[in-house]
């Protein structure tokens, strides 16, 4: 119970089992989160244990793979907060890997953010099965101490850093489905990528999404994945009757129209939840859309909620693969050191500091990184007296928490109050947690580097037409289809339009305009509401 203050007990049982049962995946406590409460600490250590089996075999069969390619780089493994570690980390300690593939593509917002000068950016996401979604403040991505899987009443805590993203079931394969009631639903169930979407033609009889988006002529059925792959409209058409249209008393695209728009409701609330819920105005930011199908509703989304531009990346598709290659190798290590703010024994503090000093060497070490190639950066766990929560505070030497308190006060109490709109300058401050972050920046920066490369079209294509429903109330009307690799930097294209690229299509509503930055990324800039 209490190995995160002196783990000697647990690290002897751990070596005993490991020594007698070579073959059994073991997770001690103290090797995945040295930080008091004991049940998050459980719940934390026994999902690492829950999942380790399987992940360490995957990873193992990996490394095997890239041993016969004769593969002679490093493989780096994305982590939850932010940040990426070895194969062999993630191996002992797979739990950090939760949310790791949403948590790479807000990476890959906030340094385009970064690149266009945006203070505040909102990263949207939409795959095939779900819509993330994560605010972003100077490029960075907020990072919270602890994540829950499932809902709060019968959830799973993890208490390892993780990037604060909202996530929603709507995506590209979201059923779409009809209760007794007459209400209809989409999501949270998905069909996933077998059988797909009706419209793949692999036998799915239930419509999603995708089939209501092809039906309003917003995607092009002949040039899904550049042409790679052929939709089939009827089958989609097929399914929205039997399952939506019929049962309800609706024409064919009423019935389609209802579901993108349940589905841009959905997503447009966890935007809402990063955003409005949270004290910020979204007319003050922008947002980065990006995900196979993020582009395709970003717009409606943004208009919902008052987000004058939306900006869509190059390559929008595999845009969180992209952000996995930007990201640094990082490591977060948290000890507790409970006392009051500056009556904290100095030699406990510098105890706590040389411990975590250590341990992050002994890290980048075993990495195979020089020391001196890491970032070292404090913080401490703040709270008034008789709270429960904390804050974490940027400090940078033990007597930060000792005798020099001042600037570590005065950072706790502005932070106090931009989070919850007060603060208490006359109490007194307890210290829960002592953090380290560790990280070596990318030596290699080509992907980062690619971002802010100028754009040079890399295909031509004749602009083509099509109908395309984009409202209620509004039948289909002509829109201009342009094809993106074929746009020069400094295009300007006023809505309706479609621009279609291999892994994605961006949706441009009648008067919203879209112009092709020098770096090659679509900034839409949303009509103003009368």
């Amino acid at each position: 119970m209490h190995a995160y203050a002196d783990p000697a007990h647990e690290a002897a049982a751990g070596a005993i089992l490991r020594r007698r049962l070579p073959d059994l995946f073991v997770t001690l406590s103290h090797e995945i989160l040295r930080e008091f409460r004991e049940y998050e600490r459980t719940s934390t250590t026994t999902l690492n244990a829950f999942v380790g089996p399987r992940v360490n075999r995957y990873l193992g069969r990996l490394e095997g793979f890239a041993r016969q390619a004769r593969f002679g780089g490093k493989i780096q493994i994305m982590r939850s907060n932010g940040g990426t570690m070895s194969i062999d980390q993630a191996r002992r300690e797979p739990v950090a890997m939760m949310e790791s593939g949403p948590v790479a593509g807000m990476i890959g917002a906030g340094r385009l953010a970064r690149l266009m000068g945006i203070d505040r950016a909102i990263g949207f996401d939409m795959g095939g099965t779900t819509a993330k979604t994560s605010f972003i403040i100077d490029g960075v991505p907020p990072i919270e101490e602890g994540y829950l899987i499932g809902d709060e009443f019968t959830g799973q805590p993890m208490q390892l850093p993780v990037i604060d993203i909202v996530e929603v079931g709507a995506g590209g394969g979201s059923i779409a489905w009809c209760d007794q009631g007459g209400g209809l639903h989409v999501g949270p169930t998905s069909a996933g990528a077998e059988p797909g979407p009706a419209c793949y033609g692999r036998g799915a009889e239930d419509p999603v999404v995708t089939d209501a988006d092809l039906v309003l002529g917003r995607l092009n059925g002949e040039r899904f994945l550049g042409g790679d792959m052929r939709l089939d409209t009827a089958l989609a058409e097929a399914a929205i009757s039997r399952k939506v249209a019929e049962p309800l008393g609706l024409e064919l695209t009423e019935a389609a129209l209802g579901i993108v728009r349940i589905a841009d409701t959905a997503m447009s609330l966890a935007v809402r939840a990063v955003s409005v819920n949270r004290g910020i105005d979204p007319r003050d930011t922008v947002m980065i859309a990006f995900g196979g199908a993020g582009p395709l509703h970003a717009t409606a989304i943004a208009r919902e909620i008052y987000v004058p531009t939306v900006i869509v990346p190059k390559l929008p598709g595999n845009f969180s693969a992209l952000g996995m290659l930007m990201a640094e190798w990082r490591k977060d290590f948290v000890r507790t050191l409970f006392g009051q703010l500056g009556r904290i024994r100095p030699l406990d503090a510098e105890h706590a500091f040389a411990e975590l000093w250590a341990a992050g060497e002994q890290a980048l070490m075993r990495d195979r990184f020089a020391a001196t190639s890491g970032k070292f950066e404090y913080a401490a766990d703040l709270r008034y007296r008789g709270q429960e929560h904390t804050i974490a505070i940027r400090i940078g030497r033990p007597e930060d928490l000792t005798s020099a308190t001042a600037v570590s006060r005065a950072r706790f109490n502005e932070q106090h109050d931009r989070r919850y709109g007060h603060a208490a300058p006359d109490q007194s401050i307890e210290i829960v947690n002592l953090r380290l972050v560790v990280t070596v920046p990318r030596m290699d920066d080509t992907i980062g580097d690619w971002l802010s490369q100028s754009w040079t079209p890399t295909a031509a294509a004749e602009e083509q037409r099509r109908r395309v429903v984009f409202d209620d109330g509004v039948g289909p009307i002509e829109a201009r289809v342009l094809w993106r690799p074929a746009l020069a930097a400094g295009t300007e294209i006023v809505g309706p339009a479609v621009i279609e690229e291999a892994g994605s299509t961006t949706l441009i509503h009648p008067g919203d305009r879209a112009a092709i930055s020098r770096w090659g990324h679509i900034v839409i800039t949303l009509a103003e509401r009368s």
